[in-house]
């Protein structure tokens, strides 16, 4: 067994992580072999699975450690805050996980999948919070929850996809302008 405390096994960890990384940006998931990441961490097959199981466990484990350090104390915070101080909140947490974001949401398995995990956390938290409302018969939580996802994600992934950082006041009011022009 491994003591996790170890500054050896932590390191070994960390360059078995960054070189699966660094495959991802040139290769997809699925192209990626264990041999891949033995060679590009420069470790004997032996080490490798004394951290990992396979590369199915090193990627689950890297998604599950960015949802719980990254994205889920964002997204409990989001409605306890007006979208202007989350936005502004939340760009520098972007713009510092913007690659690692891009490189996970790479991955998409039937059990391995970030970006669909994203959108259900977000639908699940809309939810939760619009129920401690006082809320019409008519409204549809359920809807409202999965197209306010869906639009979180489609300006996550915009957010992504430039190559400056995007000013959090021009976005939420390029989405208001979405919204009054287009949708209403």
């Amino acid at each position: 067994m491994l003591n996790k405390n170890d500054i050896r096994v932590i390191k070994t960890g960390k360059n078995i992580s960054e070189s699966f990384l660094a495959l991802l940006n040139q290769k997809d998931f699925d192209e990626i072999t264990v041999q891949d990441i033995l060679d590009r961490a420069q470790i004997n097959r032996t080490t490798f699975y004394k951290h990992y199981a396979g590369k199915n466990e090193l990627a689950k484990q890297l998604i599950e450690e960015f949802k719980q350090r990254v994205f889920l104390p964002l997204v409990e915070k989001r409605f306890t805050q007006s979208s202007m101080e989350f936005t502004q909140k939340f760009a520098p947490v972007l713009l510092e996980n913007k690659e690692k974001i891009r490189l996970l949401w790479k991955i998409e398995t039937p059990k391995i999948h970030l970006k669909q995990d994203m959108y259900l956390l977000i639908k699940e938290k809309y939810i939760e919070n619009m129920r401690n409302e006082n809320l019409a018969e008519f409204v549809d939580i359920e809807f409202q929850g999965h197209m306010y996802a869906s639009f979180a994600l489609a300006a996550l992934s915009f957010t992504l996809s430039c190559d400056k950082p995007l000013d959090p006041l021009l976005l939420l009011e390029n989405m208001r302008m979405l919204f009054e022009k287009t949708i209403l």
